[in-house]
This record gives structure tokens, sequence and C-alpha cells, in this order.
């Protein structure tokens, strides 16, 4: 007969809701990951789908009898995410001990979920309304910020010449 360990975990709360946030804006919250046992523990953290976007702080971790941790959980929305609803399952997984023959480990689900809203920055749609604009080119208005820059570099340099020849 092999022995049978069995493990018992708890987590609150049960959903983590980060509201409306946008493309490139990081917001995290907090997971606190229960040990009912009466030895300690060690656990996971890991994310359904969304690996690139999740973060855990710490990601493994031991939690003594009877005990609790509290986990920090980061969404960092990528910039090019699109706009619209998201969720994902965050797994909190007990790791099993290399000593038992036989164990079953406890898992337990959080769901995640987040509104990304993408917002252009005002600089990026000042040059887009340029470009579908058919009275501007933009090519026309490098050309002209050239010249005028050109001619201005130009009349300091004249005005550092007649300077310098004042003390000459």
């Amino acid at each position: 007969m092999f022995p049978l360990f069995v493990c018992s975990i708890g987590v609150s709360p049960t959903e983590i809701d980060f509201k409306n946030l946008s493309n490139g804006e990081k917001q995290k919250s907090y997971l606190t990951v229960f040990n009912t046992l009466n030895e300690e523990a060690s656990y996971s953290l890991n994310v359904k789908n969304n690996h690139e976007i999740f973060y855990f702080y710490p990601t493994e971790f031991s939690v003594p009898a009877n005990q609790n941790k509290k986990i920090e959980v980061v969404v960092e929305i990528p910039y090019d995410m699109h706009e619209g609803y998201y969720s994902d399952i965050i797994y909190v997984n007990e790791v099993q001990k290399s000593n038992e023959k036989t164990s079953v480990s406890p898992s337990l689900a959080v769901k995640a979920s987040f509104f990304v809203e993408v917002k252009e920055s005002k600089e990026s749609s000042f040059i887009e309304s340029l470009k579908n604009n058919s009275e501007f080119n933009l090519n026309e208005i490098f050309i002209v910020s050239f010249v005028i820059i050109a001619g201005a570099i130009l009349y300091v340099f004249e005005k550092e010449k007649s300077i310098f020849d004042i003390f000459n």
C-alpha cells in the first residue's frame, strides 16, 4: 500500500476585475493564498492564456501551516492590444513534495478580467488627421519646416560671424 497525501488550499478573492485599462497601462491587485493544512505547503501561480500580460510576485512560494500569504498580481496591457473585454484564469497550484508516492494536489482558479480601451495619443491623431486631409501634404510640410530651420541656422551663423568681426 502507498500512503495518500491530500492538501488543502484557499484563495481570496475568487475574481479580480481590473476594470478599464488603456494600451501600455499597468495595474496591480492582490490575492491571498491560505494554507489550511497543519504543515507548510508550497504553491505556484500561472495563467491559462495570457502569459505575456500577467505577472505574479512571487510566482512560487511557501505558506506556513494554517497561515496565508498575500501575492501581487500585475496586468500590463501591450500597446498593440485591441479594444475589447478580456478574461483569463489564474491558477493557484499546490506543489507536490518530491518524497511523496501518491498525492492529490489541489488547484484553485481565479477569474481575472479587464476591458481595454484604446486611446490615441494627441500627437499621433494630429499627424493622422494631416495625412487624411487632402489640403496638406506631409512632404511639403517637412520641406517647408526644413527651409525655415535652415534659414534660422544661417541667420544665427551670420550674426555670430559679425560679432566675431567686432573683436578682431
